[in-house]
Parts: structure tokens; C-alpha cells; sequence
């Protein structure tokens, strides 16, 4: 009899093991899907920096900044009880020939992550000789998880 109560008990230890191990592992992201709202070169935003809006007050002070050369143009309409508005901008730069893009978003069981490809010009491109300041605009569904931002 004492010989199965440790025969089971050694069992048991080994499933909780194998369970605590198991939730060790880290899952596969999952890819979402995003909408493009806006790229481009000339945005006003001449700070380097990463944006997350979740609701229309938000957009608007963001869309404000961003367009404060062209306030005749109104941001577009979101729907910020199904989506969250991501945004990068790379900063001013002295010449053309810089961009910046979000080429993924990753969501995992506890944080969102946004992939960021940057590119300078090369030493061989023609380049405007003008101040531009490149940012990617960007929506995904609704998401209470943290952003973390990654080039």
C-alpha cells in the first residue's frame, strides 16, 4: 500500500512538472492584421517618436500636431471601441530619402509588438534637398494589451 501511495505521489509530482514547464513556454505569436491609414514624408511631427491613440480626444490632439501645416484637412473617421490607432513618426530629417513603415504587428498572450523598418538614403540616391519628417499611420483592432515598439 505505501509502495502505490509513492508510486502515485511520484506521478503526481511529475504532472505538476510537466505542467509548470509547459506554461514556461513561450507561444507563437499571432500576426494581426492592420490597416494603413497614412505614409508619407512631409507630417510636421519633426520629434522622433511612437504613437498609441485609443480614443477620438487623442486622435484629434495627435491629427492637430501632425497637420498643423494643413488644418484645412480633417482626420479621418475611427472607430475606437473596435480599433487602436498606432502611429510612428522618424523625426525631422535635413534631406529626403528617409522612410519609415510598420511591417508587422505581433500579438502575444500578454503585449502587442510593432515592427519598425527604418531606412536611410543610400550614399548613391538622388534626394530632395528639403526638411521632411516621415511617419506611418496605422490601425488595428482593439487591444487593452501593452505596445512595445521594435526596429
Amino acid at each position: 500500500m505505501k509502495r502505490d501511495i509513492k508510486i502515485f505521489g511520484s506521478y503526481l509530482i511529475c504532472l505538476l512538472a510537466i505542467s509548470i514547464l509547459a506554461g514556461c513556454v513561450n507561444q507563437a505569436p499571432k500576426e494581426i492584421v492592420f490597416q494603413e491609414i497614412e505614409n508619407g514624408y512631409y507630417s510636421g511631427l519633426i520629434e522622433k517618436n511612437n504613437y498609441i491613440i485609443n480614443n477620438e480626444s487623442e486622435w484629434q490632439s495627435f491629427w492637430n500636431k501632425f497637420n498643423k501645416n494643413n488644418l484645412e484637412t480633417q482626420a479621418i473617421s475611427i472607430d475606437f471601441t473596435k480599433y487602436t490607432v498606432i502611429a510612428v513618426a522618424m523625426g525631422e530629417k535635413n534631406t529626403g530619402g528617409y522612410s519609415i513603415k510598420i511591417k508587422k504587428v505581433l500579438e502575444y498572450s500578454d503585449k502587442v509588438e510593432v515592427i519598425i523598418e527604418e531606412k536611410p538614403p543610400s550614399k548613391e540616391d538622388m534626394v530632395t534637398m528639403a526638411l521632411t519628417q516621415p511617419y506611418d499611420i496605422v490601425y488595428i483592432p482593439k487591444t487593452s494589451k501593452s505596445i512595445l515598439f521594435r526596429n
